[in-house]
């Protein structure tokens, strides 16, 4: 029996946890109000008009101190951290924001929490609407208004400078009824109640998206993909950064062409190839492999243990100023390991690419800071150039691959104390951030790393704390997982290519698009579904694969007008008004390509699983 106790008094409803008032929905003098309660804390607020009407709010006043406050994917506690633009604050020179539906990952989500209660708000799939979160005193006001708006402005685009734009009404024809959900909990910390949010949205809206293609064909795309990539020049070999659309054709990229890790994915792209060649004895798939990763091992290694993560021929005083960065500098330790095992596999030996994965953890040991701290990106010289971001955390799992192969004790205690010192970062902030590397903000990328080490932690320690800072990684990371299906107008290349976005993943609060960047910590959420038996992990897991299998090219596919390679997809797509609203990037990025191998790589016949129905039953 709930122990919420909702009550009608003249223009209010007054919703109670036992004798303690939490929040007051506020009526409509000339309407029909009904408050349902579909499970405990959980209300479906519909209103029924006398006549149709355009214009209508429906707001909550939450009767507690707010602590922490949250439009999930677009604002965490009001943002402000960092130098990128973003929503910082609920309102701009004291109006309050009204943000479309579409821009959160819960359809017009707004969350308050604070003194052991929680109270959200959000909207229908279809949303036509904007949401507001007001400061009411020490609370907040939710509030879901009719018709959608952004006003005063709204935050429309985002590289090479943040774009602003508004105020906007899209109008539709007037309604009669208007329905709002209410989720509510208690004994919960301000930073973690939203999760009861996420997980009545995800059972309201589960739903398979088909796979655009089987698993072995999305295999055989992205190898072409990848050997499309392959790039020779007079004195290295590399995959480009990816094809850009240039004068009437799609053409590689001809700046910052070549890099380790993050949009390169230089290493992974290699180890895939030479698994591929492990599989089918594809000998051209692994003297690409090699002839990439001898290039690098040749060009970029460096005496101090740090290792050049770009592999473009710079002259030396843009050498100088080139930052080594966390991101690139662990994934390249933990490839490397890879490909030094794969190398010997095939009857190569490359000691160097040993040496390399271990030299870039021996220079994370040298620089830790007592607290922890790991840092963010070093000049070639090895001295700090940022200190602060969460991504410093992508040098933890590297720690942990050396400390599993070379068992000196300073690599287990190095991942330790960073482990620490990043998880107590989210713990008390309530996000992450610096990932996205053309960014410096709160974000998503920056948190997967947090969920990778938390795991391989629990696996060497078996101690449960681990296990429960894997989950709460996977939280925030959901935060950023869209929980519906966003309805796109005719005209629109999303509306045309039947994009659905439910199981994409944002990817900070200064890029509003969606990107299948989810893909990369796939098989952890695999991982814990298992060791916690919590089959969310799974259904997210499955989500975020069928989503990014939709716009592979098979190399007939149209989009915008141009026809794409074989294997290439976008990096971004923009689920609202961001960039080319509701189109998409056309920046046929190498990353999703790098993924898409990495996931199958690694799970083997367990994709099987992600392929087939969503199978909760809703």
């Amino acid at each position: 029996m709930s122990q919420w106790i909702v009550s009608r008094q003249g223009q209010q409803w007054r919703i109670c946890w036992n004798n303690t008032l939490v929040a007051i929905a506020h009526c409509h003098p000339h309407a029909q109000e009904l408050m349902e309660e579909l499970e405990p804390g959980v209300f479906r607020w519909t209103r029924t008009l006398d006549q149709p009407a355009q214009h209508q709010e429906m707001d909550v006043t939450t009767c507690f101190p707010c602590q922490y406050a949250m439009i999930p994917a677009v604002s965490y506690n009001g943002n402000g951290w960092g130098s990128d633009r973003d929503y910082v604050g609920f309102s701009y020179q004291g109006e309050p924001y009204k943000l479309s539906w579409h821009r959160a990952s819960v359809p017009g989500a707004t969350y308050s929490g604070g003194d052991g209660f929680s109270v959200s708000m959000f909207c229908e799939e279809d949303g036509g609407c904007s949401l507001s979160l007001l400061e009411e005193g020490s609370g907040r006001r939710h509030r879901l208004s009719w018709p959608e708006e952004e006003s005063p402005r709204y935050l429309a685009g985002g590289h090479g400078g943040q774009i602003w734009g508004g105020p906007i009404t899209v109008q539709r024809p007037p309604r009669s009824k208007f329905i709002a959900y209410l989720v509510l909990d208690h004994d919960v910390a301000p930073r973690t109640g939203w999760r009861k949010l996420l997980d009545t949205a995800w059972r309201m809206h589960v739903h398979p998206v088909p796979c655009w293609y089987d698993a072995q064909t999305i295999r055989q795309m992205e190898i072409a993909y990848t050997k499309s990539l392959y790039t020779r020049e007079a004195d290295r070999e590399a995959f480009s950064i990816g094809f850009t659309w240039r004068d009437g054709q799609w053409v590689k990229r001809d700046v910052i062409q070549y890099e380790i890790g993050w949009c390169g994915q230089n290493a992974s792209l290699a180890n895939s190839l030479l698994a591929y060649f492990q599989e089918t004895g594809d000998t051209e798939a692994r003297d690409m492999a090699i002839g990439v990763l001898d290039s690098w091992v040749k060009h970029n290694r460096l005496e101090n243990g740090l290792f050049r993560v770009m592999l473009d021929d710079l002259p030396q005083d843009k050498l100088d100023k080139e930052i080594q960065d966390a991101c690139n500098l662990g994934t390249a330790s933990v490839q490397f390991w890879e490909a030094y095992d794969r190398a010997k596999a095939c009857g190569l030996d490359r000691p160097a690419y040993a040496q390399i994965a271990q030299g870039i953890a021996d220079f994370a040991c040298r620089i830790q800071r007592e607290d922890g701290c790991l840092g963010k990106g070093w000049y070639r010289d090895g001295s700090l150039a940022v200190a602060e971001g969460t991504v410093g955390a992508f040098l933890i799992p590297a720690l942990l691959e050396t400390y599993r192969r070379i068992p000196d004790a300073k690599y287990k205690n190095a991942a330790l104390a960073a482990h620490a010192y990043y998880m107590k970062e989210l713990e008390e902030n309530g996000y992450t951030t610096a990932g996205a590397l053309d960014t410096y903000c709160i974000d998503k990328e920056s948190s997967m790393p947090l969920l990778r080490s938390s795991l391989d932690l629990y696996a060497l320690t078996q101690d449960p704390d681990y296990l429960r800072y894997a989950e709460d990684a996977a939280w925030y990371l959901s935060t950023w997982q869209w929980h519906y299906s966003t309805p796109y107008p005719e005209g629109t290349a999303l509306r045309a290519m039947h994009y659905d976005t439910f199981g994409g993943t944002a990817v900070s609060t200064a890029h509003l698009h969606i990107d299948p960047y989810a893909l990369h910590y796939i098989p952890e959420m695999l991982q814990l579904a298992e060791y916690t038996g919590h089959l969310i992990w799974k259904e997210r897991a499955a989500a975020i694969w069928q989503n990014a299998t939709q716009g592979i090219s098979d190399g007939n596919l149209e989009v915008m007008g141009k026809k794409r390679p074989l294997g290439s997809q976008d990096e971004g797509f923009m689920h609202t008004r961001f960039g080319d609203t509701f189109q998409v990037s056309q920046w046929l990025v190498a990353w999703p390509c790098a993924f898409r191998l990495e996931v199958l790589r690694k799970l083997g016949a367990q994709i099987s699983d992600l392929e087939s129905d969503l199978k909760r039953d809703t």
